[in-house]
């Protein structure tokens, strides 16, 4: 492959952009507080797969 991903990268830059932004705002409004500090509990649970 050498060389392709490099040359591709620009390409997909948008879209793989696009694609973190979106998987933030999910994991915010998943996971963290109204002040934005990560919920930690909320995601140990959810990490060890227990239903609240």
């Amino acid at each position: 492959m050498k060389d392709v991903p490099t040359k591709n990268r620009p390409k997909y830059r948008a879209l793989w952009e696009q694609a973190v932004n979106r998987f933030t705002a999910e994991f915010i409004a998943d996971f963290c507080t109204k002040t934005g500090a990560i919920d930690w509990d909320k995601l140990v649970q959810f990490g060890s797969g227990q239903k609240n």
